[in-house]
């Protein structure tokens, strides 16, 4: 202490302020670098998260692309475009065989027949439907494209066309 009194007096800076001041710059760099690895962290960690995401997201868009025919199918159906019905149908693309379900429910009829060519989209649908006592069997013929099946329906006695959007 006294030999920094002695120092002040003669207008110098005592050795040891030097070294503080310095160490105190030591101290100050140390903290910067800290926040800067805290700083790179942060930015590696929400790159990581978001490069992830963005995996995720190509992944599931790629595995519903691949398979363009599973899943729930509303629309209509008709023989005239005043006269329409609705119809909901559920298929199963397994990669080879197309298995279903067609208006789901109490009076639901599985699919008889089905076949689907993923390099044209085009699809033939086999199915028979109880009505007032008897079996009305059933053909859809169309194509699938972009999420939707646009094609023609027939039975023994009527025939038609449909548009199914995949939900």
């Amino acid at each position: 202490m006294v030999a920094s009194r002695t120092f002040e007096r003669a207008g110098l800076n005592p050795p040891f302020r030097h070294f503080q001041a310095h160490q105190e710059f030591i101290d100050l760099i140390s903290l910067e670098i800290t926040r800067l690895r805290i700083v790179r962290i942060r930015l590696v960690l929400i790159t990581a998260v978001l490069v992830g995401a963005g995996v995720l997201l190509i992944r599931s868009h790629v595995e519903r692309d691949a398979d363009p025919l599973s899943g729930v199918w509303t629309g209509d159906w008709g023989t005239t475009p005043s006269h329409r019905n609705p119809v909901t149908v559920d298929l199963k693309w397994d990669g080879k065989e197309v298995t279903g379900i067609v208006n789901a429910g109490p009076h639901a009829s599985r699919l008889t027949k089905a076949i689907f060519d993923i390099r044209t989209g085009a699809i033939h649908l086999e199915f028979d439907i109880r009505s007032a006592g008897r079996e009305i069997h059933y053909t859809v013929d169309g194509v699938v494209e972009d999420k939707v099946l646009i094609g023609n329906w027939s039975n023994d006695t009527n025939r038609g066309g449909l548009r199914l959007k995949r939900e």
